[in-house]
């Protein structure tokens, strides 16, 4: 199989990956290349696709195909190629490769009976996630990294009567309070549902590696409740890369 995408697109699409896993599988069908896997110890969950509409050259697939790979290494190839250049992607007998206009790469994949498929992998829909909104991504990123360089874990926080969303550190001994109100400045762009909820999560293991490869200025959908799992969902420009990331609330606070 072949299929040629802009690099910026594919890479975009692998950090997204590489993020919650280091080397994973990946099925890839007729309406693009799916993802979906949990981390090592299941905290952490992402659910991915790349559309075949965002390929300059997608072929027809009959059946579901699976390959493995080590994520950051594919990225390390695809750092030295040029974001808006294309790339050819080449699948055939467990083997990948890359090429570029100077840049030719090839590797034997890893073994897919290691790793879970997709349609293994059980999603949590059965959440009632109590606030839903719309964050813009760089003023977001700004503040996680704030609240990282005093704790590890990070509390978001909903308040219904006062229109308000808050994140705080989850340390007892210093506290930051960072509050997104709507029309009040740019962060929060719109409310979708807002209840009062509160849940702490692992800040630098999972959302802080999640949240760093998400663009800048995007819109980003944060759902939570209660001491549930935290929802982000995002999708590119062209709506042709979807992601929606879940990761399980510290219910220790």
């Amino acid at each position: 199989m072949q299929f040629r995408i802009e690099n910026q697109i594919f890479k975009e699409y692998i950090k997204f990956l590489d993020s919650t896993s280091p080397e994973n599988i990946i099925e890839i069908n007729n309406e693009g290349f799916l993802a979906r896997f949990t981390n090592n110890i299941n905290v952490s969950m992402i659910n991915s696709i790349l559309k075949k509409e965002a390929f300059e050259y997608y072929p027809d697939i009959n059946e579901k195909t699976y390959i493995a790979f080590n994520f950051k290494r594919i990225l390390n190839i695809l750092n030295q190629i040029d974001n808006k250049e294309n790339v050819d992607i080449f699948i055939k007998d467990n083997k990948l490769k890359i090429l570029s206009n100077d840049l030719e790469y090839s590797e034997s994949c890893l073994d897919i009976s290691l790793y879970q498929k997709p349609e293994q992998i059980e999603l949590p829909i059965n959440i009632n996630f109590k606030t839903k909104l719309l964050l813009n991504s760089h003023f977001l990123k700004e503040k996680i990294r704030a609240i990282s360089y005093i704790s590890d874990y990070i509390i978001f926080q909903s308040d219904k009567e006062n229109e308000e969303f808050r994140i705080l550190n989850g340390c007892e001994n210093d506290t930051i309070s960072l509050i997104f109100k709507a029309n009040k400045n740019n962060y929060l762009i719109h409310i979708i549902e807002l209840e009062d909820s509160k849940s702490c999560y692992d800040l630098q293991n999972y959302l802080k590696n999640f949240i760093s490869v998400i663009p800048d200025y995007h819109e980003m959908e944060i759902n939570l409740g209660n001491n549930q799992p935290l929802l982000i969902k995002y999708k590119n420009d062209y709506k042709t890369l979807l992601v929606d990331y879940y990761l399980a609330p510290r219910i220790e606070l």
